[in-house]
């Protein structure tokens, strides 16, 4: 009989973060984003966990309000891949609505892109100091993790959301098994080496 690993859960835990880390890859590549960037807004929203809930209601990795997640398709936001896929898509929306200027299209993403637009109408260059206290910590959190605080607006798709370089779909990440990012990979040669030693561990432990 095979005894039971005390590290089993831990590799799970490893493997499941690892996939969740190729998913941020994959969709970050699909439209056109820095892998590092929406893997450090999933962080801040969820720590990766795709079951977790706010005290208002955001579900999932990326933290999708329900109205948001159905504007964007999404039938299960408990569904990782439903929603990073949505997440990083709302992402490249808010940035080519603000112009490319990352600092407002993340303070959309926390406070609402109705909310940054209004106070940019109101306060102009100086809308950030009016804006909520956990707004503030947000963007001063994220902005500089990926970005550039200009980047190009993206053309996007109105009909499929799909962003567009000179009438041509951005092309997907390459199809790996492979996290892309440092920290994917990280987890992932982590999760084999765990995995290596409950291995050895059922066949000639005690």
């Amino acid at each position: 009989m095979v005894r039971r690993s005390p590290f089993l859960h831990v590799l799970s835990a490893l493997g499941d973060a690892a996939s969740i880390m190729a998913t941020i890859a994959q969709a970050a590549g699909r439209y056109g984003l820095d892998p590092s960037f929406v893997a450090a807004v999933a962080r801040r929203e969820s720590g990766l966990n795709p079951n977790a809930v706010s005290s208002a209601g955001a579900k999932g990795v990326m933290q999708l309000m329900d109205a948001t997640a159905a504007m964007l398709g999404v039938t299960n936001p408990f569904d990782p891949v439903q929603n990073i896929n949505a997440g990083t898509r709302y992402l490249a929306q808010l940035l080519n609505q603000f112009a490319g200027d990352a600092a407002k299209a993340l303070a959309a993403y926390d406070w609402g892109p109705g909310a940054v637009s209004n106070a940019i109408k109101k306060w102009g260059a100086e809308w950030l100091a009016h804006a909520p206290q956990e707004t503030r910590d947000y963007v001063q959190a994220l902005t500089g993790t990926g970005v550039p605080a200009e980047q190009p607006p993206l053309t996007i798709d109105a009909a499929t959301g799909e962003v567009i370089q000179d009438a041509t779909a951005t092309p997907g990440a390459p199809q790996s098994w492979i996290p892309a990012t440092p920290q994917g990979r990280i987890l992932l040669l982590t999760g084999l080496g765990i995995g290596a030693y409950f291995l050895a561990d059922s066949l000639w432990g005690d």
